[in-house]
């Protein structure tokens, strides 16, 4: 069960005569920008920004005013520092990205190259993953490699209910002929190593094409 919980931080100002102390809407609106920045986290917290109050004390007309005085905020929000923990289970998936150039700068995980990319794969198929599983947690790209680009990504699901190798490959590869800013090829897909093959449909025509030669061979022979 979540708890509730105030935390009170206290921020303190110096101003100058080149930069004056921050705006009480200004206080609060870096934080709220911060708390709704994806990439920042907060660990196990989560911060209600419907909740943040700054408060400036009041001066004391006896007090006498320093050449740089100090000013004091208080910023209170309401915070959950109880989550229930949830089992997760990862499965690595790769896919090839074909007639894309691989660069030396994203076999660097520190590097702007690879954190652009890392993040415009993980916004562009986390939906896709969404809608398919509702057990479907999060997705982390951890590796680029050449071959074109070799693209090696962790898929996390509730470990209640992880879909199968070929489920997870047949949403990205439906993903495939959605998504124009980066190339996927199909063929190319594994989970945890293994190649998902092409669905059962594919094999079904097969079957059926076999079939028709067989009976078109009988029907010719029958002729002669």
């Amino acid at each position: 069960m979540d708890a509730e919980t105030q935390a009170e931080v206290q921020l303190v100002f110096n101003e100058t005569s080149t930069q004056s102390v921050p705006e009480v809407t200004d206080i609060s609106n870096t934080l709220k920008e911060a708390v709704n920045n994806p990439n920042i986290t907060f660990g196990n917290l989560s911060v209600d920004v419907t909740t943040i109050i700054v408060k400036v004390p009041t001066t004391n007309a006896n007090t006498t005013t320093m050449a740089t005085p100090v000013i004091t905020t208080s910023i209170i929000t309401t915070t959950t520092t109880e989550t229930a923990a949830v089992a997760l289970t990862k499965l690595t998936v790769v896919f090839r990205s074909r007639g894309e150039t691989f660069t030396s700068d994203l076999s660097n995980p520190s590097s702007q190259a690879f954190q652009t990319r890392a993040l415009l794969i993980k916004t562009q198929l986390e939906p896709f993953y969404r809608t398919a599983f509702t057990s479907f947690n999060s997705l982390t790209v951890t590796e680029f490699s050449s071959g074109s680009i070799i693209n090696t990504m962790n898929l996390a699901f509730s470990s209640s209910s992880v879909p199968n190798s070929t489920e997870i490959g047949t949403v990205l590869k439906n993903a495939a002929q959605k998504i124009t800013a980066f190339n996927i090829d199909p063929t190319s897909v594994t989970v945890n190593g293994t190649a998902v093959t092409s669905s059962g449909g594919s094999r079904k025509t097969s079957l059926f094409t076999a079939f028709f030669l067989v009976v078109l061979s009988l029907l010719l022979s029958s002729q002669h």
